[in-house]
């Protein structure tokens, strides 16, 4: 019964994530925000988009992890539905320049992020942890495979991955 309740609310909470998600403006590659839901649906996230989910990525999921360790297992589960929503974006950066196996692991990892909510949520700091090291393990393939270390710190993507 706790785990079916901490799955109804994660379920509502990355629901409510999503909808607040697209209720906010999208800004488009220019800068502008995008005015109407169908461009909202219809925008198209530039590299620049994904380096800024990556950055928010990259540091929520040390505050998760760094959470868990500590059994504070309420902020694991904030940080684990909002990652889960970046993920989200991440698929659809992927998606829209044809790369599968990254839509894939973006999808993976979004699974295993729900996944850390969901145990954190009933309780089980083991299992969260469990999901969160099978997230990292999503993030390292695609970032094997599509990025590299940027010498200005962090990661890029490789060139020559994006075709015009």
């Amino acid at each position: 019964m706790r785990i079916l309740c901490g799955i109804a609310i994660v379920t509502l909470g990355l629901s409510a994530a999503c909808a607040s998600r697209s209720d906010a403006p999208i800004t488009t590659g220019s800068g502008s925000p995008a005015s109407t839901a169908g461009a909202q649906a219809a925008a198209r996230l530039t590299p620049q988009d994904l380096e800024a989910r990556m950055k928010n990525i990259g540091t929520t999921s040390q505050a998760m992890r760094m959470h868990l360790m500590a059994n504070q297992l309420a902020d694991a589960v904030k940080e684990s539905q909002q990652l889960a929503v970046w993920f989200g974006d991440v698929e659809q950066f992927w998606a829209q320049n044809n790369k599968a196996d990254a839509v894939k692991w973006a999808q993976d990892a979004r699974t295993f992020a729900t996944a850390v909510a969901g145990a954190a949520t009933a309780g089980d700091a083991m299992k969260a942890t469990q999901a969160a090291n099978n997230m990292q393990g999503s993030c390292k393939q695609c970032h094997g495979t599509y990025r590299e270390m940027d010498p200005a710190g962090g990661f890029r993507i490789k060139p020559g991955v994006l075709t015009p």
